[in-house]
């Protein structure tokens, strides 16, 4: 789909931000509640479609490793070496795409001490991106400065030299905690990035440091939220959060869904724990907890890509997926996938999962 670039100014605030990894352990930020304007422009792209329904696509955790990219290249290079060719079909069937970026673009930078895993991608393989169809990464996680910040500065020159958006991060905190606008059909959805994942305090970005938005404190997070419902038909929120390898939320990550959705975000999309959580719908706004790794590597397996369709009502779809031998594809076994919904249902809140993944809200 062609895309045009156009610039919108986004308004500016500095307020206090949650940032260590400690529950009770905060960094105290600069507070302003002017709404200055910045002189950062921030990138919006838009079609000439037709009116109606927007879909969106989510995929969760995407780790473009070694191992990763040495599938992609067997054969000279091909994004369905590792994206089977129908999940590839929803990628660039939807109106929008999105995933977790869980890397740097970078050959830069010292990776970080006494961090287990550390993780960084050569920018030229942004191209397994423009392949897939993908219109929008989250940076906010705990391994996009694994290798400092001069990798994280890499990654933001790699998408702005692409037609790609990313959010979350930035070279301080007025790029950070930006809105990202993306407009279809004449109507404008607006995606907000955070963590509440960062090894270190040092992570989160300040007035003159590089870093990310976090959402220990989601003051800075849910005035953004509110900010982008002003100049937005749709506000979805991505956040990284919860504990790995457990397929039921926090408390935390409950509280803080229903405080974005309050503040106006129309989806809640969660990522990091591994495995996937469970689904909810709260004010008839779909929250997915986690869509746990979508192309990782890995023992884990079982992943899904979920579907959300922006009209009157917003609809919810899951779709079942598998990703092994560095291959994610569409569980295509009418047993498997009733199986797979029939489990779904199982670690959700109070909704049904019908025959074609749908989400069904059971508190209406």
């Amino acid at each position: 789909m062609k895309k045009i670039i156009m610039s919108v100014v986004l308004c500016s605030l500095v307020l206090i931000c949650g940032c260590s990894k400690e529950n009770d352990t905060q960094i105290k930020m600069n507070e302003s509640n002017n709404s200055n304007v910045n002189d950062k422009t921030q990138e919006l792209y838009s079609d000439s479609e037709d009116s109606g329904a927007i879909t969106l696509v989510f995929g969760g955790d995407v780790l473009l490793s070694e191992s990763m990219t040495n599938t992609y290249n067997k054969d000279g290079g091909n994004v369905e070496n590792i994206l089977s060719p129908n999940l590839l079909s929803e990628f660039k069937n939807a109106d929008i795409a999105m995933v977790n970026q869980e890397f740097p673009f970078s050959l830069r930078g010292t990776k970080m001490e006494d961090k287990q895993y550390t993780f960084r991608t050569d920018p030229k393989y942004i191209s397994i991106f423009e392949e897939m169809g993908v219109d929008i990464v989250s940076l906010a996680n705990n391994h996009t400065l694994d290798f400092g910040t001069d990798a994280l500065i890499d990654t933001l020159d790699t998408y702005n030299n692409s037609d790609m958006l990313c959010g979350g991060a930035g070279r301080n905190m007025e790029e950070a905690k930006e809105v990202k606008y993306i407009e279809r059909k004449g109507k404008k959805v607006a995606f907000l990035c955070a963590s509440r994942v960062i090894p270190v305090t040092d992570w989160n970005a300040t007035g003159d440091r590089a870093g990310m938005l976090t959402t220990y404190d989601p003051k800075i997070l849910l005035e953004q939220i509110e900010i982008a419902k002003d100049s937005a038909d749709y506000a979805v929120v991505y956040v990284h959060w919860g504990k790995e390898h457990q397929e039921y939320p926090e408390e935390y990550q409950k509280t803080l869904a229903r405080q974005y959705i309050d503040a106006g975000a129309d989806a809640v999309i969660g990522c990091h724990t591994h495995c996937l959580q469970g689904a909810e719908i709260y004010n008839n706004k779909p929250i997915i907890y986690s869509l746990g790794n979508f192309m990782f590597g890995g023992t884990i397996d079982r992943t899904m890509m979920v579907k959300i369709t922006l009209d009157d009502n917003i609809e919810t779809q899951v779709i079942p997926c598998v990703e092994k031998a560095y291959l994610t594809s569409i569980v295509e076994d009418d047993n498997l996938r009733k199986e797979f919904y029939d489990y779904y249902k199982g670690i959700s809140f109070d909704v049904d999962i019908d025959d074609k993944g749908n989400v069904i809200n059971l508190l209406n």
